[in-house]
């Protein structure tokens, strides 16, 4: 449309322009009501799956949320386990799951729950 105002110029413009900001976990919640439960369960699952990065316990770097050696000050921590969208990681013998809106470890309920 902006081509047909402008010509090649305003075509030029539209290819320079930024790409949209991606969808944060807020903006989700806000269109749950009105949008297909498959839709909202699959766009949640790609934004979870799209934060890699958690901080190191010990030099609070940076670090991929699946590794467990920090590449920076190089000690162990426990890996987190992607598993159908969701983040887990075993402490005391039990799975937990990240409840990344509320930001908190959640513990599994049941064995089939955690699943990983």
């Amino acid at each position: 449309m902006v081509g047909i105002f402008l010509g090649w110029i305003g075509v030029i413009i539209v290819a320079l322009l930024p790409p949209g900001s991606p969808m944060t976990l807020e903006e989700l919640e806000k269109k749950r009501a009105v949008s297909s439960p498959e839709w909202y369960e699959k766009k949640r699952g790609e934004l979870f799956a799209a934060r890699i990065h958690r901080q190191c316990p010990f030099c609070k770097e940076d670090m991929r949320r699946y590794a467990s050696v920090c590449p920076h000050c190089r000690h162990e921590s426990q890996p987190w386990t992607l598993h159908e969208g969701n983040w887990w990681v075993k402490a005391d013998g039990n799975w937990h799951r990240l409840d990344e809106i509320e930001n908190k470890w959640v513990p599994a309920e049941t064995p089939t729950e955690a699943g990983v």
